[in-house]
């Protein structure tokens, strides 16, 4: 912060000495006017930054610090934004959006309901054509809740909601 307070100051020292040697006569009074005019600034900058380091300090979290207690921590605060990501992937995540889907609706449908599956697979059974995947941590507990579409010739054959 020093280095940081010393650079203003002389960058806008030089900058006032260069405006001072374009005019003809300077006097002592201009010069004194001007330097206090430059500290006003400075102390003006100064309450701001102190301002702002208190603001981010007080905002900052503090991790724990035992290991297992910041392993766990960082687990959970994982966990977290991986459940609000999947949140916020689609439609799908909602139980209402999986009780609309029923036997022999095509995959456009069902697209329009659930929003694009995270995964598309084609399926060795053959009664199954496509399959649909929509996957991810709904409720924070580190496992993936995973829906399922079941496609034959582009209806569906079956559902495993969520």
């Amino acid at each position: 912060m020093k280095s940081s307070k010393f650079f203003a100051i002389s960058f806008l020292l030089s900058f006032a000495a260069c405006q001072l040697k374009a005019q003809k006569e300077v006097t002592n009074a201009d010069l004194l006017r001007k330097l206090e005019e430059i500290q006003g600034q400075v102390e003006s900058l100064e309450k701001r930054v102190t301002s702002l380091e208190g603001k981010a300090n007080a905002s900052a979290v503090a991790l724990p610090q035992g290991k297992e207690d910041r392993e766990s921590f960082l687990k959970r605060l994982r966990n977290e934004l991986g459940t609000s990501a999947a949140r916020e992937s689609g439609p799908w995540v909602n139980a209402k959006s999986w009780e609309s889907i029923k036997k022999g609706l095509t995959s456009a449908q069902v697209r329009a309901v659930l929003g694009r599956p995270h995964k598309q697979k084609l399926s060795i059974n053959p009664r199954i054509s496509d399959i649909w995947i929509y996957e991810g941590d709904l409720n924070a507990d580190g496992k993936k809740e995973r829906g399922i579409v079941n496609f034959s010739n582009g209806r569906v054959l079956s559902v495993e909601k969520p």
